[in-house]
């Protein structure tokens, strides 16, 4: 009975930690090494991108509950002057004459170059205490082309920020360029990043918010639910393509699951066997 209770108690334990893992796990990619142009008028892209990773930008956050029909893909690409990131959102309609920043349909990208998990980019007492760090920022292009943010990485760099805003058949695209700021990049550091789109599903403002990583959609002022973005190398590049960016999705964000459903699996196996061994007795 004793040896029983012990390997029960141990498949407990190994189911939590599997629970624990998925829970804390972020999800992650990589940013190849390139220097992308600017897309044109028209959302032609530089051919560049058919070459960087992908990742879908679908999770309904919870901060704001609806039912919001937006949903992204974001690549990213990096070099010694920015951080490149390229989007492309399916929504229709999309919602963007009339409103202002984040009440219009867009999507805003946030780092912390230094992946410090928790600073705070918000001034005020009511969001904390200010930290003022200049590696952490949150960055948006608006339908009308200007630039929106916050932290100070964007205070300390927005006259450097480089995007575009196109509206497509199917929804959006917007293309940044965040200039580095306090760090200097290098292949192989890694970065934490979070995409969040800002969903005007009703035409009265926003009324939904579709994540990378962050359910709780706190990334605009806390990198600790960022995902992380690692700078890669540069890939071989040929031509030919003017469309999106690349299909390769690298985000790994699913591992604890992966972890969760063996370590299940194993605490199964050995309860079988202790059953299996009572009933020989």
């Amino acid at each position: 009975m004793k040896k029983r209770m012990i390997f029960f108690t141990l498949a407990l334990v190994f189911v939590f930690a599997g629970v624990c893992a998925v829970a804390a796990a972020p999800k992650t990619t990589s940013a190849i090494k390139g220097t992308p142009s600017m897309m044109d008028d028209a959302g032609n892209t530089d051919p560049i991108w058919a070459k960087a990773n992908m990742i879908s930008v679908d999770t309904v956050a919870t901060l704001i509950p609806s039912e919001a029909t937006s949903r992204g893909k974001v690549w990213t690409m990096w070099d010694e002057n920015f951080l490149y990131v390229l989007a492309e959102v399916t929504k229709n309609p999309v919602n963007y004459q009339g409103f202002s920043d984040e009440n219009a349909d867009t999507i805003e990208f946030d780092v912390d170059f230094l992946n410090s998990k928790g600073i705070d980019n918000v001034p005020g007492p009511a969001n904390g205490p200010f930290e003022g760090f200049i590696t952490s920022g949150a960055f948006r292009v608006n339908a009308d082309g200007t630039f929106k943010g916050l932290g100070e990485a964007y205070e300390q760099n927005k006259d450097k920020i480089q995007g575009k805003w196109v509206l497509t058949a199917t929804g959006y695209k917007s293309q940044i360029s965040i200039p580095w700021s306090g760090f200097t990049p290098s292949e192989g550091a890694v970065i934490s990043f979070e995409a969040q789109i800002n969903d005007n599903g009703a035409g009265n403002g926003r009324d939904g918010l579709v994540t990378w990583n962050d359910p709780g959609c706190l990334g605009y002022k806390d990198s600790a639910v960022h995902g992380e973005l690692t700078l890669a190398a540069a890939p071989v590049v040929d031509t030919g393509n003017t469309g999106g960016g690349g299909t390769g999705n690298t985000q790994t964000g699913d591992f604890g699951a992966i972890l969760f459903v063996i370590l299940a699996a194993l605490s199964a196996a050995g309860v079988f066997a202790l059953r299996r061994k009572a009933s020989v007795r």
